[in-house]
């Protein structure tokens, strides 16, 4: 069992943070290498195929930017929510569960925290959304599965 509620839930706040600053890393540099090969390729006597390449390196450095934005909004999303616990579940609460921990902040899948597993989802998510407004002692059932809200932190 987890000795220390509020440590827990920093421990898992910062795993998703670190997950987030890993897509951050990982979207700039795709960026910015996408960036440089267009800016290396040089015109070919091959018209067309010039085009099309330029399209598709164009095409995937509006991709990564659009990673990296998703990336950065989805970090300042999360250094909002509230550490404090609450009555009912909401964004930034992190619920124990019959099946499990689930902290509703972002979809950012499995973290591990003390070595506990926690699931990162969204409030839009179909799990998350059924969670939403829940109070501990109440039960949800998603995919066949029931899912007893056991404590909210």
């Amino acid at each position: 069992m987890v000795q220390d509620m509020q440590d827990f839930k920093t421990q898992v706040v910062e795993a998703v943070l670190a997950l987030t600053d890993q897509r951050l890393d990982e979207a700039g540099t795709a960026l910015r290498l996408a960036e440089e090969a267009a800016k290396d390729d040089t015109k070919s006597s091959a018209g067309d195929k010039y085009e099309t390449t330029r399209e598709m390196m164009q095409q995937q450095i509006d991709n990564n930017r659009k990673l990296l934005f998703e990336a950065g909004r989805q970090r300042a999303f999360l250094l909002q929510l509230p550490l404090a616990a609450t009555a009912t579940v909401s964004n930034g609460s992190l619920v124990r569960t019959s099946l499990g921990w689930f902290f509703i902040s972002i979809s950012a899948g499995q973290v591990a925290a003390g070595g506990i597993p926690v699931t990162a989802i969204s409030q839009a998510a179909p799990l998350g959304r059924l969670l939403m407004s829940q109070i501990p002692g109440k039960s949800v059932t998603f995919n066949g599965r029931t899912f007893l809200i056991e404590e909210i932190l």
